[in-house]
C-alpha cells in the first residue's frame, strides 16, 4: 500500500501469478473452515464484532494460510 508505484507494480507481478481462480479455489474449503472456527470461537464467547472477530482475522488466516505460514505463526 505504500510502495511506490513501480515498485508495488513489481512485486504484485509476482504475487498476482500465484492468485489465479484455479489458486484460490484451491482455498476455499480452507476459507470456510477458517470461518467455522472463527464463528464457533464468537458463539463460545457469547458475542460477535463482525469486524473483529471474522472480517479481519478471515483473510489474514487464509492468506497465511496460502504462503505456508504456520497457524501459530498467524498472531
Amino acid at each position: 500500500l505504500y510502495l511506490p508505484p513501480d515498485e508495488h507494480d513489481r512485486i504484485r507481478s509476482l504475487v498476482a501469478r500465484h492468485c489465479t481462480p484455479r489458486a484460490v479455489e484451491a482455498f476455499r474449503e480452507a476459507a470456510r473452515q477458517e470461518v467455522d472456527r472463527l464463528l464457533d470461537q464468537a458463539e463460545a464467547q457469547g458475542k460477535l464484532d463482525l469486524v473483529h472477530d471474522l472480517a479481519y482475522p478471515l483473510p489474514i488466516a487464509v492468506i497465511c494460510r496460502m504462503l505456508g505460514i504456520p497457524a501459530c505463526d498467524v498472531p
